[in-house]
C-alpha cells in the first residue's frame, strides 16, 4: 500500500486545479475591491469636500490679500500725491508785527544764552545776578498764504542780523546763527524759509515748540544736560526739550 502513495500528488496540483483556484481566488479579490470600495467611498467622499472647501478658502485669502495690497498701495499713493502737492505749493510770508524784546527759556528753567565770541546757543540755568547773559531776541510774526498750519515766526539776535536758521546736513536738520543781509519783510522763496518757524503750544497753553518750515517735522530743541548746545531734533526725540517760555 506505501508503494501507491505518490509524494507528488501532495506537493503539487494539476493544471487544471490551478485554474480553478486562480479564478477562485480573482473572484475573491475582486469581491473584496468592491467592499473595500463600498466602505471607503464616504470617507473618500468627506475628504474630497474637505479639501475643496480648503481649497476654496485659500483662494479667497489669496485674493482679499492682493485686494489688501492694493489697497494700500493706492492709500500709500494718494498720501505721497498729497504731501508732494503740500510741498510744492508755493507759500508767501508776510511780516505783521515784531516783538522787539523776548528771552526763551525751556521746561527745565534753562536760558538761552551766546557764550562770548560763540556762534551757538547754549541752554543754561542761570542765578543770581547772571540773568543778563540771556539773549535777548527780536521775534517777528508773519502773515502766510495759503494759510498755514499755525503762526509763524523768525527769530533775530536783538541789535544783529543774526537769525535762525535751519539746513539739512547728511539728512539731518542742523540749527545755525546766520547772518541774513536780505529784506526780511516778505518771503516767497523757499530757500528763505530755513528762517521761519511753525509756532504751536506744545501741549501747554504756557508753552510754544518752533518747528521748522522748511523741514517739517524738526524743532528748536534744548538737552536735559546743563550747557550743552541748542539744536534741532525731531518730536518726542529722547531726551530733548522742545517746548519754550517766551518772556
Amino acid at each position: 500500500m506505501m508503494c501507491d502513495f505518490d509524494l507528488a500528488q501532495a506537493l503539487e496540483s494539476s493544471p487544471e486545479s490551478d485554474k480553478i483556484g486562480s479564478e477562485h481566488c480573482s473572484c475573491e479579490a475582486t469581491d473584496l475591491q468592491e467592499r473595500l470600495w463600498i466602505e471607503m467611498e464616504p470617507v473618500v467622499s468627506q475628504r474630497s469636500k474637505s479639501i475643496k472647501t480648503v481649497a476654496s478658502i485659500m483662494m479667497l485669502q489669496n485674493r482679499m490679500s492682493k485686494v489688501c495690497t492694493m489697497e494700500s498701495l493706492v492709500n500709500e499713493k494718494v498720501i505721497k500725491m498729497v504731501q508732494d502737492f503740500t510741498r510744492s505749493e508755493k507759500k508767501t510770508f508776510n511780516r505783521v508785527h515784531s516783538v522787539d524784546h523776548c528771552t526763551l527759556c525751556d521746561t527745565s528753567q534753562k536760558d538761552l544764552v551766546l557764550p562770548p565770541g560763540g556762534l551757538e546757543l547754549q541752554a543754561i540755568t542761570l542765578k543770581g545776578g547772571n540773568t543778563s547773559q540771556k539773549v535777548r531776541f527780536k521775534l517777528a510774526q508773519y502773515s502766510c498764504f495759503p494759510a498755514g498750519p499755525t503762526q509763524t515766526v523768525a527769530l533775530s539776535l536783538m541789535d544783529t542780523n543774526l537769525y535762525i536758521s535751519c539746513h539739512e546736513v547728511a539728512g539731518k536738520v542742523v540749527l545755525h546763527l546766520e547772518k541774513c543781509e536780505e529784506n526780511m519783510k516778505t518771503i516767497s522763496t523757499e530757500d528763505l524759509c530755513r528762517f521761519l518757524f511753525y509756532t504751536g503750544t506744545g501741549g501747554s497753553m504756557s508753552h510754544n515748540n518752533f518747528e521748522s518750515v522748511k523741514h517739517r517735522g524738526w524743532f528748536i530743541s534744548t538737552s536735559d544736560d546743563e550747557k550743552q548746545r541748542v539744536e534741532m531734533c525731531e518730536k518726542d526725540a529722547a531726551s530733548r526739550l522742545t517746548c519754550f517760555s517766551i518772556h
